[in-house]
């Protein structure tokens, strides 16, 4: 995937400040996942979810949780590994891979579906010694 959206939930900020999280170096994010067939009790639908753990440090900031991001050895194990190396690689990505950047909270609405939705916006978070 491109990236990710997380909100920042403060208390002066009147409401939710969205950051889009992507990899620095503009490289696709691979993150750990899981994917069903449909069977009766879905319906008949496929279905996916994204495996998450704890926040590195430098995401922490935003949310406690990020997506298992997969890069190098531990895509491999993933992919390819039996059951206990897929687990070993479920750990926060080292700090300095991603960067959060803070956008409009035109994000919020569905309507709003375009590559605006990804651009920097500074002045949404106001400055606070008590939050």
């Amino acid at each position: 995937m491109t990236g990710y959206y997380e909100w920042l939930t403060t208390k002066e900020a009147k409401r939710k400040i969205p950051y889009f999280i992507s990899r620095r170096d503009g490289d696709p994010v691979a993150v750990a996942g899981l994917w069903s067939s449909g069977d009766e009790a879905s319906g008949g639908y496929p279905r996916a979810c994204i495996i998450t753990v704890a926040a590195n440090a430098q995401l922490a900031e935003i949310h406690d949780r990020m997506p298992a991001v997969l890069t190098g050895d531990s895509l491999e194990a993933w992919l390819e590994g039996d059951a206990d190396e897929a687990v070993s690689v479920l750990a926060p990505l080292g700090e300095g891979v991603l960067e959060a950047v803070e956008v409009s909270t035109r994000v919020n609405s569905v309507r709003n579906n375009d590559p605006e939705n990804i651009e920097r916006v500074v002045g949404q978070l106001p400055d606070s010694l008590f939050d």
